[in-house]
């Protein structure tokens, strides 16, 4: 009997031990996207009941609502639930994952999801709005739901589909796991990019609703009855044509009748105060900076007049945005003026033993002759403390300690964020997401305060004030990890707009260089090389291109030089889709050809003043006379630039040899 327990017991174990290994190994290489997969996965941390409002959507509810906005300026305690085009049957399974731990006192959906007749969508969207998903009758229902037939099976054994990431893990692959969840904030916030958008369908026709997405929509009115939680649905704005204007309008027309709300910023968007010359970041209807904070203020001004909602501000769960240790924050943005503005944050830095951090993100330029950032300094001997200022040369002077001067090269952009550690007599910076210098000095007791715009001068009087701009600004009273003041300074960047980018790519153009790529490309599917070689800066030079192509069972792209901008597309682009081959030359007209997989073949393009002549494998596809409109961005190997000039669409194809003359 006890040989018999003694083996129960060593199965135990070794089941045990399996068991352990396989959720960490698990657990590590699963998918994180932010767009599906941690808004569900980071959900199960949330305490019982303390979800307010639940918002159910797509990417025009993920990105375009702010929830620290909604928490910090309306109270609210808000929680999205979203993912990539997520359908209103991943919606439905959502809530009532949502419910079992949850009873929110409102339930928002938002409308997009109703505006597709589709059945199925594409296999990554169903990837991004189940995986999340703990394994429960529920989720096993939502992989019926979402996924085709002939894809279920790697549903469910989804170590198949990610057990080759191990090459590409990153540290927060290793904080995802029950005992060390790092909670995402989840919120698109400082995205200035601004893409002009054509105003949407007024039609006021109606159109059938797909049978499944009017399925899916009545269970959820159901089981919100049945709970007794209200239902709003919302309707962000974005370019809706005809079909899905259409539908809506037949959604809206059954919400009528079934007394459900409509908050319409959809057909209404002129009364809520949008521009679709600038409210919007890209092309796929996402609102950026400036339009999330219009719809999150509508949303959340709408919330607070028509239910009873607690005051949850500054509520850590949802306040990401106020950081909780932070022993002073900036709450609205400094602008100096060089004569009488400052600001006293009252805070001593010098006083005592004490270690310290400062986030700050600075404008770069400063139109007085004075430019002290900020200061916590002694101008009387020994000389002594903390002062940041900019300097005349393009860079930043940073003294510490007992009068150690240091110089930081600043970057070529309009703003630029800082982080300074202290610990004991050991200072270290770190510039745009890198780390940018280091110094020890010690240095004596000083009991002046830290302030912004200005010094503190000999006589004790405030002095040298300077039209700086501050608008982020945190303290803390100990020394951050070198991975936490990456981090912030590297998520707090304030990019250059696409306009800024062309303007410096302009300005950087010196004619077309003749260009040899060194060793065969071989893409990966992750990154893409940039030549440098700006084809179409002037659409008027002469180039010869020529490639030697891999042609195997993988699509994608082998060559762009091609601007992303509606209703603009121009350049240059080679892509192979299955068997077909198409190059897109100058005002977007080209050719197409039929491939074989297992060759390699040469792209010849010659381009004179206007016209080309294209020719693959020695066999000439066409002559044609294409002008274009200037375009200041770079032939990419493997990949294209999206609107916002961002590398996109990297592809796992080869390219043996490339050059231009």
């Amino acid at each position: 009997m006890r040989r018999k327990i003694e083996i129960f017991l060593r199965i135990l174990l070794a089941l045990a031990l399996f068991c352990g290994c396989f959720y960490v190994v698990d657990t590590t290489l699963e998918f994180k996207y932010d767009d599906g997969v941690t808004p569900m996965s980071d959900f199960y941390s949330f305490p019982e009941d303390s979800i307010d409002v639940l918002l159910l959507g797509s990417s025009h509810m993920g990105v375009n609502l702010d929830t620290t906005i909604l928490c910090n300026d309306y109270g609210i305690g808000a929680y999205k639930l979203w993912g990539a085009t997520q359908p209103v049957w991943n919606s439905y399974y959502n809530l009532v994952e949502a419910l079992k731990t949850q009873h929110p006192k409102v339930v928002v959906l938002e409308e997009l999801c109703l505006s597709h007749d589709v059945e199925y969508y594409e296999y990554a969207n169903a990837v991004k709005n189940t995986m999340g998903l703990r394994w429960s009758r529920n989720k096993v229902e939502a992989i019926f739901a979402s996924y085709e037939p002939k894809d279920r099976l790697n549903a469910f054994f989804p170590l198949s589909q990610y057990h080759s990431r191990y090459a590409e893990l990153t540290e927060e692959d290793f904080h995802s796991y029950f005992w060390d969840n790092r909670l995402s904030e989840h919120n698109t916030r400082d995205w200035n990019a601004v893409c002009p958008m054509p105003e949407p369908s007024e039609t006021t026709d109606r159109q059938p609703v797909g049978e499944k997405q009017m399925t899916y929509l009545k269970k959820i009115l159901y089981l919100c009855k049945k709970n007794n939680i209200p239902l709003l649905v919302m309707k962000a704005p974005y370019s809706a044509p005809e079909a899905e204007k259409a539908r809506l309008n037949t959604v809206n027309d059954y919400l009528k009748e079934e007394g459900i709300p409509v908050l319409d910023c959809l057909t209404n968007f002129r009364e809520y105060g949008f521009d679709y010359a600038t409210d919007f970041g890209d092309t796929a209807g996402h609102l950026n900076s400036t339009g999330c904070a219009k719809l999150t203020a509508i949303l959340g001004q709408y919330l607070k007049d028509n239910y009873d909602l607690p005051n949850r501000t500054g509520d850590p769960l949802f306040a990401y945005a106020t950081p909780q240790d932070a022993e002073f924050i900036l709450g609205k943005a400094f602008v100096g003026d060089g004569q009488t503005f400052f600001l006293d944050t009252g805070k001593t830095l010098y006083s005592g033993s004490r270690d310290y951090t400062i986030f700050v993100r600075f404008a770069t330029r400063c139109d007085s002759n004075e430019k002290v950032l900020f200061s916590c300094f002694s101008e009387t001997e020994p000389y002594r403390g903390l002062l940041v200022r900019l300097a005349e040369d393009g860079m930043l002077d940073v003294v510490v300690g007992s009068n150690y001067y240091t110089k930081l090269a600043l970057p070529e952009k309009e703003w630029a964020t800082l982080a300074i550690t202290k610990s004991g007599n050991q200072y270290t910076f770190y510039l745009e997401g890198k780390q940018a210098g280091s110094a020890q000095s010690g240095c004596e007791s000083y009991s002046g305060t830290l302030l912004l715009g200005c010094e503190r001068m000999a006589n004790n009087t405030l002095g040298r004030l300077s039209a700086v701009q501050i608008d982020r600004f945190e303290l803390y009273d100990n020394a951050k990890s070198s991975a936490e003041c990456l981090s912030w300074t590297a998520e707090n960047r304030v990019n250059p707009s696409r306009e800024q980018i062309l303007e410096g790519w302009k300005g950087a153009y010196a004619g077309i260089e003749d260009y040899t790529l060194d060793v065969p490309f071989r893409g990966d599917g992750e990154a893409c090389l940039d030549t440098g070689v700006q084809l179409y800066a002037d659409p008027k030079a002469d180039w010869h291109l020529t490639a030697d192509l891999l042609l195997d069972d993988q699509d994608g792209t082998y060559l762009s030089c091609f601007n992303e901008e509606v209703d603009a597309y121009r350049g240059l682009l080679v892509r192979k889709s299955g068997n077909t081959l198409t190059v897109q030359v100058g005002g977007g007209a080209g050719f197409s050809t039929l491939v074989f997989d297992g060759t390699h073949n040469t792209l010849d393009i010659e381009k004179t003043g206007s016209s080309y002549t294209v020719s693959f494998g020695g066999t000439l596809l066409g002559r044609l006379d294409s002008p274009t409109q200037p375009y200041y961005g770079s032939l990419l190997v493997g990949g294209e630039r999206d609107y916002d000039l961002e590398p996109f669409r990297q592809s796992a194809l080869t390219v043996w040899s490339l050059t231009v003359k």
